[in-house]
């Protein structure tokens, strides 16, 4: 068992170019339940986490830290940080760092500055979070609403999305953050739930179903990925397995759940400099389309289709491509779905990545 967790954690970390999109990563397939879980506690609870202060520090200086600025992950509030101590800094300004799962249900394991549990947050919103539990909340109950540095009590009138909400003994994340707790609630349960069992009774089970189906209406996106293995370099090299396998959630706590995750959406690669693909193709299709595609240069490609889990189906191009138009058959003998054509086109040592969403009827 320990050779093949060696050899596992190799392939995750080593695998990926630091000019390309990360993908799912299949984490134990021949586990699910209590196996599956067990086997994650094992290997993904860490052994070392940053001190109080230092997590803070990281937290707003690199992890969450974008050209200088730092954002309220509930609300968009936004903050430039100042020189000098990053924690007191951004405190004046009005953000402080939110235990997800409360740092007072992970007290007696050692992590509670685990940094997958942490995140930037508007000082006043943390605190009328409390420890309360999340859920969807009917907008018609809504006690308060969060956006940006405000706060009220009737319903917004537009972008409304953007918004957290609370109501007295529950709060709901603004939508682009809702599978972002998803994971983290899991992950830290998986990995500290004998004490958070221990601490809060019940607690993670009353919105496990409503954290199911946050993990698959809001799928990992890139800088979600990004973070978790850069968490990961100040705690053992271990990212949220939660983050890098989409299907661990409904292997382990989602099992009388009806959700299937899909694989998390790509984004494209910064080289925004490189030309686009373009990529176009009768969709939805039955068993077999043609991707149309044109090169603007010469460049190489490889164009390779991924099913909903995260496996690579075929890889259809792996070549230096001079510029023109360009077709290729897809065809998919496996089962009905969600398929992704995801393309890396190399320009003179840049990498764009692009991707094509297919459904099989």
């Amino acid at each position: 068992m320990k050779f093949v967790k060696i050899t596992l954690l190799f392939s995750l970390f080593l695998i990926t170019q630091p000019t390309q999109a990360q993908y799912h990563q299949s984490l134990y397939p021949e586990l699910e339940g209590d196996a599956l879980l067990e086997a994650v506690k094992d290997y993904f609870t860490p052994s070392n986490v940053p001190a109080s202060n230092f997590a803070r520090d990281v937290l707003y200086s690199e992890i969450y830290n974008v050209n200088g600025f730092v954002s309220c992950v509930y609300t968009g509030f936004t903050i430039q940080l100042p020189a000098g101590d990053p924690s007191s800094g951004a405190f004046e300004l009005g953000i402080n760092a939110e235990h997800t799962m409360p740092r007072s249900f992970l007290e007696g394991t050692n992590r509670e500055f685990d940094l997958h549990n942490l995140y930037p947050t508007r000082v006043n919103v943390n605190g009328d979070r409390s420890t309360f539990p999340f859920t969807n909340i009917n907008d018609s109950q809504t006690d308060s609403w969060y956006y940006l540095d405000s706060e009220q009590s009737n319903i917004p009138t537009n972008n409304i999305d953007s918004y957290s909400e609370r109501v007295n003994g529950f709060f709901e994340p603004r939508e682009d953050h809702k599978g972002n707790v998803a994971r983290t609630m899991m992950y830290t349960y998986a990995v500290y739930g004998d004490v958070i069992e221990s601490n809060a009774p019940q607690y993670f089970e009353q919105q496990r179903q409503t954290l199911c189906e946050w993990h698959v209406q809001d799928p990992a996106d890139q800088a979600e990925y990004d973070r978790t293995y850069l968490i990961g370099t100040y705690q053992n090299d271990l990212p949220n397995p939660f983050v890098i396998d989409c299907t661990l959630a409904e292997r382990t706590f989602c099992q009388d759940v009806q959700i299937q995750c899909v694989l998390p959406p790509l984004s494209s690669n910064k080289n925004e400099d490189l030309p686009a693909l373009n990529m176009t193709a009768q969709n939805p299709f039955s068993s077999q389309t043609t991707i149309q595609y044109e090169l603007e240069t010469t460049g190489h490609l490889r164009l390779s289709v991924f099913d909903a889990q995260g496996r690579m189906v075929e890889e259809l191009k792996n070549e230096k491509q001079n510029s023109g138009a360009y077709s290729v058959d897809l065809q998919v003998n496996s089962q009905k779905g969600l398929y992704i054509v995801v393309s890396e086109l190399t320009i003179n040592g840049k990498t764009r990545v692009d991707f094509l969403k297919l459904i099989q009827e």
